[in-house]
């Protein structure tokens, strides 16, 4: 039997940040997957998804191995044509020209594809853009301690 790709995007999508989880946590009450990162910045008192008074949040081991495991390709969930594997979605989406970037600079409002977020950082952004590559090897660091830096750079290669 051959798993729909997008139902098995969909359910390890997260509904607060929209990404495939990372360090997958459930809630106790509807069973919905979260990431680490966005279950702490939720409302502790009510599940934010079905809002039950009367949850708690436990790490999926399972999810967070088959994550890891699962060596099938689904469709690119940001609309380009690519087969990628599931573990590979999130970086995928700084390589692809079909994903939405959200400019967090000084409180920018721009959102837009790749190129025009590449675009956009150079026109309105430069200093920003020559402070950030000016302090590299600190942001690395920090960047490193999720793994993914090294894995972007690993792919542009």
């Amino acid at each position: 039997m051959e798993m729909d790709e997008n139902v098995l995007i969909d359910n390890f999508r997260c509904p607060i940040c929209w990404e495939i989880v990372e360090e997958p946590w459930e809630t106790s009450c509807c069973g919905y997957l979260f990431c680490e990162k966005c279950k702490q910045s939720c409302n502790k008192d009510k599940c934010p998804m079905c809002r039950e008074k009367n949850f708690k949040y436990r790490k999926n081991n399972f999810a967070k191995s088959l994550l890891k495991e699962y060596d099938g390709k689904v469709k690119c969930p940001f609309g380009c044509e690519d087969k990628i594997k599931l573990k590979e979605v999130k970086l995928h989406k700084y390589d692809c020209n079909e994903s939405i970037f959200k400019c967090s600079i000084n409180n920018c409002i721009f959102e837009g594809k790749r190129k025009e977020a590449l675009e956009h950082l150079i026109k309105n952004h430069e200093n920003n853009i020559t402070i950030l590559s000016e302090n590299y090897p600190a942001f690395k660091e920090d960047f490193n301690k999720f793994e993914i830096f090294e894995q972007l750079i690993e792919k542009k290669k």
